[in-house]
């Protein structure tokens, strides 16, 4: 009888359950402490999948008790204000409203609020009777000996699931290097922002011009931080440490899968909630994809190659047109951000602090190729996102102009040339056959073969 009711809580609530057991992390998770290796010892016959799955259900039980008992002392505090009020005891008044301010309990009726103390109650007993049959189950099949949901709590939290925190995580985040260009800081930022309506999205901007602190901290301020924030501006204050090394800090400070880097001369691509559901689909369909240029994509070097044209290929699987390339251009560049910290992030050994990171891209590309991952290109409309007002920037003056493109151009290409060899370095061309023929494996060609002397077929 008691085995049937778990069963009935579990379909009330296997839908909720199903939808947040699909952030899971299968995480490699630590040993039981000495002090709890008795009491704990029938956990380290759980799969991984089942330890992270339990270990996922009871911490969502232990939030959501957490919530109930919020929402209960809200029900009481309403009805403690209602008392002070008719005593006219303003001090107890003031206490209590601030008391209850911050989760919006003091704007509520008493009503209203024991409706949520009892809904808060059915969603913790759901979940419990759900982690109650999970334990029924596996030890009716043997594998662990009965255990309640309480006693199984600190056996499987030991490493939790940042995931299932009482927030918006963001999917994207943006990474913006920005120095002086004040007159375009709303263009910026409105260009990011108009993506929350595709995701959740960050922007993470390394400030590096600290004496404009206070536009972008009323920014940060200014940007809607709760729960249910679908955007939020996350600035980090350099003093010119100039593009590596900012881009690097920032991805550092990125919460999302997947991070796009930005350049403080151009907005992010328009038309948002196309193209950057698209960008998800790849990162997913392709498990290995590291980096996809958002820019200009070169597919092989030289003049067997077409690299003006920019689709090329569709994937049949998802209907987004994109293709394998040999190496891409900052910026905008996407890249999957567990990649590239594997990768060791942008080369900071390419210059010194306050130098332009010309050729790094390129570089990232490679490294992306050599360590496993992959490659790719998608268009995007980039048309009128420039910084067109004609005002003279921090980055590209004439007196730095040679200092890039001049000077630390040799520098990186110096460096660069001493990593992947000089000219057409011949594994370079067999990287160059190997995204051929990944482009004509598994994706559709839709315009002109870009493969001047090797042609499209296998």
């Amino acid at each position: 009888e008691k085995f049937q009711s778990y069963v009935g809580s579990y379909r009330r609530v296997s839908h909720t359950i199903r939808d947040e057991r699909n952030v899971t992390q299968m995480v490699h998770v630590p040993p039981v402490s000495p002090a709890l290796t008795q009491f704990c010892a029938w956990a380290p016959k759980l799969t991984p999948r089942q330890l992270a799955s339990l270990r996922d259900m009871t911490q969502m039980w232990v939030e959501r008790e957490r919530i109930k008992s919020d929402l209960e002392k809200a029900h009481q505090g309403l009805m403690q204000l209602e008392h002070y009020t008719k005593q006219k005891d303003e001090r107890m008044v003031y206490r209590l409203t601030h008391a209850y301010a911050g989760n919006g309990s003091s704007t509520k009726t008493q009503e209203q609020a024991l409706q949520d103390a009892q809904a808060a109650t059915r969603d913790v007993y759901a979940i419990k009777d759900h982690i109650e049959y999970e334990m029924l189950r596996l030890a009716m099949d043997g594998v662990i000996p009965p255990v309640s949901a309480g006693a199984a709590v600190p056996c499987v939290q030991r490493r939790l699931n940042p995931r299932l925190y009482n927030r918006v995580t963001p999917v994207v985040s943006f990474l913006l290097q920005y120095y002086k260009r004040p007159w375009f800081i709303p263009a910026l930022v409105q260009g990011v922002q108009q993506c929350a309506a595709a995701m959740p999205v960050e922007l993470v901007v390394n400030v590096d011009s600290p004496g404009e602190h206070a536009v972008w901290a009323g920014l940060a301020m200014n940007a809607t931080y709760t729960a249910s924030a679908n955007f939020s501006v996350v600035p980090v204050f350099s003093a010119n440490v100039h593009e590596a090394r900012g881009y690097n800090r920032a991805a550092a400070l990125a919460r999302g899968r997947y991070i796009v880097i930005l350049q403080d001369d151009e907005m992010a691509p328009g038309d948002c909630t196309a193209w950057l559901p698209n960008l998800v689909t790849i990162f997913e369909r392709w498990p290995a994809m590291g980096v996809v240029g958002l820019r200009n994509p070169v597919i092989g070097p030289g003049p067997d190659f077409d690299n003006g044209a920019r689709r090329f290929f569709t994937d049949p699987s998802t209907g987004v047109a994109m293709h394998w390339v040999y190496v891409t251009d900052f910026a905008p560049l996407a890249a999957r951000r567990s990649a590239l910290r594997a990768v060791g992030g942008i080369d900071e050994g390419m210059m010194e602090p306050g130098q332009c990171a010309i050729i790094t891209d390129w570089e990232l590309c490679k490294r992306m190729w050599t360590a496993g991952y992959q490659v790719s290109y998608m268009n995007v409309n980039r048309d009128g996102r420039q910084d067109r007002s004609g005002n003279p920037s921090g980055t590209h003056t004439p007196e730095s102009e040679d200092k890039c493109w001049g000077a630390q151009m040799r520098r990186s290409q110096f460096t660069a040339n001493q990593r992947w060899g000089e000219g057409h370095w011949e594994p370079a061309m067999q990287w160059v056959d190997h995204v051929r023929r990944l482009n004509l494996r598994h994706l559709k060609l839709i315009d002109k073969c870009p493969y001047v002397k090797a042609g499209c077929s296998l």
